[in-house]
């Protein structure tokens, strides 16, 4: 019978390497995991922005239109543009509230119009760009306003647009 040499030199070096690997490549996969939790996180906060910055455009587009004629004033309210002039303060401003549903998210935008002033041809307010008023006509100076908010989340965006109207003086 041969007798094998029993190995006296090895004292579980393997183990300690194998260990070592199992350590690292541990570190890296956790650093994966934050690394795209973080990017996934980024991507959900980019498409909020962008679903709130369509909403205060569609506000604002949808107060346009009501401007121009396209759309009607909501049941028993007048033109926001007339309501606006009519309103005494910043605080009586009159409002539309607009709906917002993309896939999957609901977003909700408040528009508001303020009147700021008119132009009046004898030289009263301040000059509107562009414009030489002539007769009995006036500019009426405006702001709309829209703010989009994503609901169950931070997102927000605040939209301002100017508008002037030429009208008739009263």
């Amino acid at each position: 019978m041969r007798r094998y040499p029993v190995p006296t030199a090895q004292r579980g070096v393997a183990l300690a390497v194998g260990l070592i690997f199992l350590v690292i490549i541990t570190i890296m996969g956790l650093a994966a995991i934050r690394v795209t939790s973080s990017q996934t996180l980024q991507a959900a906060n980019y498409q909020f922005k962008t679903v709130t910055f369509q909403g205060a455009e569609s506000a604002i587009r949808r107060v346009m239109a009501e401007v121009r004629g396209e759309v009607a004033a909501p049941a028993g309210e007048t033109n926001i543009l007339v309501a606006a002039v009519n309103a005494t303060d910043l605080a009586g401003r009159p409002t539309r509230s607009v709906d917002i549903v993309p896939p999957y998210l609901t977003a909700g935008a408040v528009t508001s119009v303020a009147f700021l002033t008119s132009d009046n041809p004898d030289g009263s307010g301040p000059p509107l760009e562009n414009f030489s008023l002539k007769g009995d006509t006036t500019a009426y100076r405006f702001t709309i306003r829209a703010t989009s908010t994503l609901r169950n989340t931070n997102a927000a965006s605040d939209h301002q647009q100017g508008l002037a109207r030429i009208a008739p003086r009263p």
